[in-house]
């Protein structure tokens, strides 16, 4: 199988503001136009470039479709851990051998784990050495020459596989995947590389030491990201300031977001042309101030927001890396607080209102401003439930809720209660809030 090792490459990130990367796994082209496969936990730090590096090169990846929550957050019978990408500009390199993906995953005698190790000699080094590699005077150059490629034998397991995460005490079983033994204690940077029975054919994709996801599975998803791809949207949301180095995390956990939400007939399809994204490092580049002074915590939403860059109307969505970072919030986490600003203009409550006083009167005026006060409170809460409901209907109910709980642990968190309340409301399993999409006013 020595042959598929230009099928099989490697991929890396690093943080935008350095040049060393701090991280690599593996991935294999699956057609001959350069589309590929890998686990997306490679990518869960959201504020980290990615490339793949190619008989010597480096080139960018593009998402085409992928789907993962963190370790904790991964919820039965589906273990999302999947990323289906694109390298523009480069088809599948020659004499490269393309895997079959098999269409069942049935136990197997003989497979191998195809991938990616960091070794010296061919010897792969420990998770602890490979640290060390990032304190010497060169580690990227270092560490690409020691990139290996090295199939690990192993054998099937079980037909499932099975995980504990901290919110239950019993192992959670996911059908999605099968459970292998592999002779080696720590296979660092095969993750996303190819299981492959005798015929060289993919049963299924490595994303732990024990736990591969099926190739059933994988093809199923395969016609999804095709599809994408044949039946691109002409309509995307877009950042609000032009896209530089700084704000490139911020463009593709927005574009990661439209891929998952973007459903024909969808109402955010239909409202997602009218979205900006900004972060709040770069709200002095808008020439317009924006309305709200409330603290944007993890993010804030104005509608109807007057674009004056480009003369219209649109709904802005903030967001705060500074704070994702103290919280040290990873990419499904992230996700999850833009879908949460997002229901605040795809699923809006209808609006109390206060009562109607009959006079002027002192005791009418008061009994006003008590109702204008508990009207205001209600619609805050209602406002932040129904936008977390939109979060559960798209499947990341508990990213929100841990990140809601990092939000909490950190010194400079506000409304506490209201966000135990949210927390408390997302806890509970119960029918969908129908909400409304927020109108978009036009310019007078």
């Amino acid at each position: 199988m020595s042959q598929t090792n230009k099928t099989v490459f490697p991929i890396i990130t690093r943080a935008y503001s350095k040049e060393n990367y701090d991280g690599h796994g593996s991935a294999f082209f699956i057609d001959p136009k350069g589309l590929f496969i890998t686990a997306a936990h490679t990518f869960k730090h959201p504020f980290r470039d990615r490339c793949a590096l190619i008989e010597g090169n480096r080139y960018e990846i593009k998402e085409v479709w992928s789907e993962y929550h963190d370790f904790d957050s991964q919820h039965p019978a589906i273990y999302k851990d999947l990323f289906i990408g694109r390298i523009d500009g480069l088809e599948t390199p020659n004499h490269a051998i393309l895997l079959e993906i098999s269409d069942t995953t049935t136990p197997q005698s003989d497979i191998k784990i195809l991938g990616y190790s960091v070794g010296l000699n061919n010897a792969t080094i420990s998770i602890d050495e490979l640290d060390e590699l990032n304190d010497s005077p060169s580690p990227e150059k270092l560490k690409e020459k020691l990139l290996k490629y090295q199939p690990l034998e192993a054998s099937f397991a079980k037909p499932h596989f099975a995980h504990i995460n901290k919110h239950s005490t019993t192992k959670y079983l996911f059908k999605n995947g099968f459970t292998i033994e592999l002779n080696i204690s720590e296979p660092h940077g095969h993750s996303g590389g190819p299981i492959v029975n005798a015929k060289s054919q993919v049963i299924g994709m490595l994303i732990g030491q024990n736990a591969g996801i099926s190739s059933s599975y994988i093809a199923e998803k395969l016609l999804i990201a095709k599809s994408i791809e044949d039946d691109i949207s002409p309509t995307f949301p877009s950042l609000a300031v032009p896209k530089t180095w700084d704000n490139e995390w911020l463009y593709k956990i927005m574009m990661s977001v439209h891929q998952k939400l973007n459903i024909k007939g969808s109402a955010y399809q239909t409202a997602c042309e009218h979205l900006r994204f900004v972060s709040t490092d770069d709200l002095h580049l808008l020439n317009t101030p924006r309305i709200s002074k409330q603290d944007p915590g993890f993010g804030l939403t104005e509608i109807n927001y007057f674009l004056r860059e480009e003369n219209r109307i649109v709904h802005l969505v903030m967001v705060n890396p500074d704070a994702y970072k103290e919280a040290q919030l990873t990419k499904d986490e992230i996700e999850a607080i833009l879908m949460h600003e997002l229901g605040h203009i795809l699923n809006t409550p209808a609006l109390e209102k206060p009562i109607q006083v009959k006079s002027t009167s002192t005791e009418d005026l008061k009994l006003l401003m008590e109702s204008e006060k508990e009207v205001k409170k209600v619609n805050s809460y209602n406002s932040e439930v129904y936008a977390d409901d939109y979060v559960k209907q798209n499947g990341y109910r508990l990213p929100l809720i841990s990140s809601l709980n990092k939000y909490l642990n950190l010194p400079t968190a506000k409304n506490r209660d209201m966000i135990e309340l949210r927390i408390l409301a997302l806890t509970n399993e119960g029918s969908e809030l129908k909400g409304s999409v927020a109108t978009l006013t036009k310019i007078k």
